[in-house]
This record gives C-alpha cells, structure tokens and sequence, in this order.
C-alpha cells in the first residue's frame, strides 16, 4: 500500500508540475509529445521526466530547462528544423499538423504552380510545358541575375546559365517525379512500398522551399 501510495504521489506531483511549467512557459508537456516524432519523443521523454521528477531543483529551474528544450526541438520539429520558406508554410501547414504530409505536399506544389504562372504570365495549360518555356537560360523569369561576387564583379555567364537551367530542371523534374505519382497513384501503396514515403514528401517540401526562394528573385 505504502509503494502504491508513493507511486500515486509522485504521479500527481508530476502532473502539478507540468500545470506549473505550462501556466509560466505556455508549453503543454503532454501535448508536446503528441507532436514529437516517436524516435525524439523517445530521447527527450526521459529528460523532460528527470527534470519535472527532480525534488532538487526548483520551479523556475525545471522551467528554464524545459523551456530552453522546447525551443531546441518544438513542436513538429522536422517541419520547424528545415527553415521552410513562408509560402511553403502557409500552404502546407494545415495538412501537416495534421501528418497528412502527402497532401501538404499536394497543396504546396498547387502553390508552387500557381505563383509561377501569375509571375510569368504564362498562359501554358501544361505545367511542365510552362516550367521550361519561362525558366531556363534567355527565358522570362530570370532568377540568378541580380547576384554578384564579393568583390562587385559579374559570376561567369555559365554559372548563371546554370542555375537558370537549373531552376527549369528542377521545376520540371518536381512534377514529374513527386507531383506525379501522388496524383495517380494510391496514397496508401506508395506509403507501404517505400516508393514515395512520407520522408519524400518532406524532401520535397524543402526543394519547393527552394524553388521558391529562387522564384522570389525573379
């Protein structure tokens, strides 16, 4: 009885803990974990536990820490670690608080395809078709033009005919290879196979941060 009444004990003296460090940091500990990938909510579980559990340290103590912690690893902390551009955000983070990340993905190449042709003007109804007749080298949205080297000089010409040529390839080879197969394949067999997993859609979220970043130099 007297085990069970110290397992009790220390089970509540948890939870006022974590209603303490919530009402002073706004970080519910619980809800936290519910948004940490099982691999880091495994490694960050027992220190937050060895924190709140440690009679030594004092409240303000244990609140620094796991504040500090929560800004080292938020919420969704995939999503938060890859510095995402704020069109990729906005367009993706409903489904993805949601880990739905195939269709975040979905929505944010919609976002992607969309920007591009209000920029271009491009009256193209084939989205690969419009990719590469306005990127690429001597095309409309040229992305690398306004870049120079330290010093004030001009980067060679085939440096920024690259990044030119690049930014075509890339945009074309999204749709072809991501956008694509989640169109027309189910979802559920492309998550089981491992052809195109979750960890792809996130990927892909980073490229079309990317291609967007480029795109606001156009």
């Amino acid at each position: 009885m007297m085990s069970a009444l110290e397992r009790d004990w220390s089970k509540k003296r948890s939870e006022k803990k974590k209603k303490e460090i919530k009402d002073k940091t706004k970080v519910d500990v619980t809800n936290w974990y519910k948004k940490l990938p099982p691999e880091i909510k495994r490694s960050i579980e027992p220190i937050v536990k060895a924190v709140i559990d440690d009679s030594e340290l004092s409240t303000k103590t244990q609140t620094t820490i796991v504040q500090n912690l929560h800004s080292l690893i938020p919420e969704y902390p995939y999503y938060h670690w890859r510095h995402l551009h704020i069109n990729v955000q906005s367009a993706s983070k409903t489904d993805y608080d949601k880990q739905d990340y195939y269709r975040a993905f979905e929505e944010t190449i919609k976002r992607y395809i969309s920007e591009v042709r209000s920029k271009s003007g491009s009256t193209n109804p084939k989205d690969s078709g419009m990719m590469g007749e306005v990127f690429g080298k001597g095309k409309p949205l040229k992305v690398a033009n306004k870049y120079k080297k330290a010093n004030g000089t001009d980067f060679q010409i085939s440096t920024i005919e690259n990044i030119e040529e690049g930014q075509k390839f890339l945009s074309m080879g999204i749709l072809s290879g991501a956008r694509n197969p989640v169109a027309h394949e189910e979802i559920a067999d492309l998550r089981k196979s491992g052809l195109f997993s979750e960890k792809d859609c996130l990927d892909a979220l980073s490229l079309l941060s990317h291609l967007f970043r480029r795109l606001d130099d156009a």
